[in-house]
């Protein structure tokens, strides 16, 4: 995490909320220079929390000192913004024991500061009840909200590129692909997530959906990347519009405010 004051409260407010109790709570500090590691610090007495510093600027670094030093078979991931559900940690444990043949599961997530949060979150519940533990067949991972076996980590780690201008979670998810892992969808796993990525700028989201281009050519999946380098524009036309959106909400007062807020660009996560 870097400079998260902002939302790592209400983050780690939902892990502290989890009815089954969370073993080991790992917070990656990336250099931050805000108030994140003071509010970290006070959750000491609700979660079993290990703070490390990684000094290698970015997500894919902070990721992997994570995920190295977890001691648990099983690691979670989510990112600062991310807030789960109460059962999130029930469904991991009991979706991985039922299927010891699966290695890693994503859920879906829904903007919990949008103004259409609530809907989003009433439809995934919905989602989740229906399916069940069930999944719904092959995934992705997302570093917003996912688990997957630690020995999986460590025997597919060595296939990631690791290189400027990617994206982690597609690194590693290809990476878990060269070392045959099976990973599978589940509907139970719901997360919310924040709308910050649809408040940047053009300029930040046109890099941001290029490193997922860059990553997939990295890894030789050349038509997968020829299919979003065409679908780019179409892509940022789409965020444009939900910034548009987005931006004047007060998630707050569940209103909107003409010019509430300009378009704010973050440290980029990638690499």
């Amino acid at each position: 995490m870097f400079n998260e004051e902002s939302s790592i409260g209400d983050s780690l407010d939902s892990l502290a909320a989890q009815r089954r109790p969370i073993d080991e709570c790992i917070i990656v500090d990336n250099n931050s220079t805000d108030r994140t590691v003071d509010i970290v610090d006070e959750f000491t007495d609700r979660l079993p929390i290990r703070v490390i510093r990684e000094s290698r600027q970015g997500a894919t670094w902070a990721r992997r000192t994570g995920n190295d030093s977890a001691t648990g078979d099983v690691i979670g991931v989510i990112d600062a913004d991310t807030l789960v559900e109460p059962g999130w940690t029930e469904v991991i444990e009991r979706y991985l024991t039922d299927n010891p043949e699966i290695d890693g599961i994503s859920g879906p997530f829904y903007f919990h500061d949008s103004p259409f949060a609530e809907r989003g979150r009433r439809n995934a519940l919905s989602a989740a009840e229906e399916h069940g533990l069930r999944d719904v067949g092959h995934t992705a991972l997302s570093g917003g909200n996912s688990a997957f076996r630690r020995e999986v980590w460590h025997s597919s780690k060595r296939h990631m590129k690791n290189l400027p201008g990617t994206h982690e979670d597609v690194d590693f998810t290809y990476a878990l692909g060269v070392a045959g892992a099976r990973l599978r969808r589940v509907p139970a796993l719901v997360a919310a997530i924040s709308t910050r990525r649809y408040e940047a700028s053009i300029r930040s989201n046109w890099g941001y959906l290029t490193a997922t281009v860059r990553t997939q050519r990295a890894h030789g999946d050349h038509r997968t990347a020829t299919v979003q380098t065409v679908l780019l524009p179409l892509n940022i036309v789409q965020i444009a519009v939900s910034g548009l959106v987005f931006r004047p909400y007060d998630p707050t007062t569940g209103k909107w405010r003409p010019f509430r807020r300009a378009a704010v660009d973050r440290v980029s996560p990638v690499t």
